[in-house]
């Protein structure tokens, strides 16, 4: 498993990464993108998960759940069945 280590912007990035996270945290903003911005972000994503490896290792008993298509209300319903995270430990295929 990996160890969670801190996103590394380039110096020569005009991203301010901590800025641009702390505007998605406002509940119901409107957010304006740069397409500057957005080119950027893909290509600091790009390079985090290139040094991802392939396979995640999980131990077990995981509770592995199918592409929910970002709907709230199905994650809340599988959390109801199944259990919260915490106690229970899961496994997301898909966004």
């Amino acid at each position: 498993m990996t160890t969670k280590s801190k996103i590394v912007v380039p110096a020569s990035s005009k991203l301010n990464l901590e800025k641009f996270i702390a505007a998605h945290q406002k509940y119901k903003a409107k957010i304006d993108y740069k397409f500057e911005e957005i080119e950027e972000l893909i290509e600091i994503s790009r390079s985090v998960i290139q040094m991802e490896p392939v396979m995640a290792e999980v131990s077990l008993p995981v509770n592995i759940v199918g592409d929910i298509h970002g709907q709230f209300a199905d994650l809340q319903r599988i959390f109801n069945a199944i259990g919260y995270p915490g106690p229970s430990k899961f496994l997301f295929l898909g966004m």
